[in-house]
């Protein structure tokens, strides 16, 4: 008996350019008022394809935007979450000290402007 494959997750809109670093492309589409809380098959969002990759970069611009870092996946994992359990995972060249302020400073709400 042979086992139907499922096809694979197609990223949504966002998720798609956060795949190949185009911050460009995101700004454009947060600017023109793209929903960012948009989630996969897998309920993963942009932030949590930001968290997935490590990327405390896109993780603050896009949860500076708007995004909501609280949304879990179907795994139940909020990007923050994820992140604190993949530790081990991280970037070579991160401490563990680097790693904790990191995850903390991009989930620091956004500052008002002028502030």
């Amino acid at each position: 008996m042979h086992m139907r494959q499922q096809p694979p997750v197609k990223p949504t809109v966002l998720a798609r350019p956060s795949l190949n670093d185009l911050m460009k492309i995101i700004a454009f589409l947060i600017e023109h008022k793209a929903n960012c809380n948009l989630q996969d098959r897998d309920g993963n969002t942009i932030v949590m394809r930001a968290a997935h990759k490590f990327d405390f970069t896109m993780l603050s611009t896009v949860i500076g935007e708007g995004a909501d870092p609280s949304i879990p996946n179907k795994e139940g994992d909020t990007p923050k979450s994820f992140l604190e359990k993949n530790r081990s995972n991280k970037p070579k060249g991160y401490s563990k000290e680097e790693m904790d302020f990191l995850i903390e400073k991009a989930f620091e709400p956004p500052k008002e402007k002028g502030e």
